[in-house]
């Protein structure tokens, strides 16, 4: 069993929290500020040490860090409770956070799955190293997939269902702040519309043929939740 939690830190807690409940999550742990839409798990914190990225919580953390060790990679750091290693932590080529967390509570997507914002598609990271920040990411367990990628552009990456996009630096001719959380749909002009009604307001936008074909949210930390028409 294990579950990926994307970390977000923020410099409010309580102005993020009504923000991301108006783009359709609901807040399922208030004390540890754990929210959901039923695709996807944010964590927010304003804590310094809180890192841009996600972790995996699983039942099976010592395999899956003697299977990380194994594979060449050395731990930033190691977090221990009454003498207990509870979390270790990387960080990719990008600085983009990975860690793996023994579980202390079961965080599933469970309940209604809500697109107001459309389709979770994974985390965009932007790479001028597409090479060493693949190895790494296979290292950690992802599997490249060839047939959803573009040599030398784009490289998409998955583990159990979770999705995460390899950028080529200036590829993306807009804003890209590292990770991006992503969200697709076909009717995204009509998502954008109906987010403007609710008084959201974007970082960036791009029109084609006068339709919205994608809009950036900005959060007070920078982090950037792309949203894209799906072209598919």
């Amino acid at each position: 069993m294990q579950t990926i939690v994307i970390n977000i830190p923020v410099r409010d807690i309580s102005q993020n929290i009504e923000l991301l409940k108006m783009l359709g999550f609901r807040l399922i742990d208030n004390e540890k500020n754990i929210l959901s839409n039923g695709q996807v798990i944010l964590r927010l914190s304003h804590r310094a040490f809180f890192e841009k990225g996600f972790f995996i919580c699983t039942d099976d953390f010592e395999n899956q860090i003697a299977q990380i060790e194994h594979s060449g990679l050395h731990l930033n750091c190691k977090y221990y409770t009454k003498k207990e290693f509870v979390e270790g932590c990387l960080l990719d080529p990008n600085k983009v956070f990975f860690g793996i967390k023994k579980m202390d509570k079961r965080y599933e997507l469970e309940g209604p799955v809500d697109t107001t914002i459309g389709n979770f598609t994974g985390l965009g990271i932007e790479t001028m190293d597409f090479e060493k920040t693949s190895d790494f990411w296979e290292k950690i367990g992802l599997i490249f997939d060839p047939e959803n990628s573009k040599i030398g552009h784009y490289h998409k990456l998955h583990l159990n269902g979770f999705s995460i996009v390899l950028y080529r630096k200036g590829y993306i001719d807009h804003l890209f702040h590292n990770p991006a959380i992503m969200f697709k749909d076909k009717n995204m002009h009509k998502i954008i519309d109906n987010l403007k009604d609710k008084g959201i307001l974007f970082r960036y936008e791009t029109e084609i043929n006068a339709e919205q074909s994608g809009a950036i949210i900005e959060l007070d930390s920078g982090i950037h939740i792309f949203l894209h028409k799906d072209n598919s």
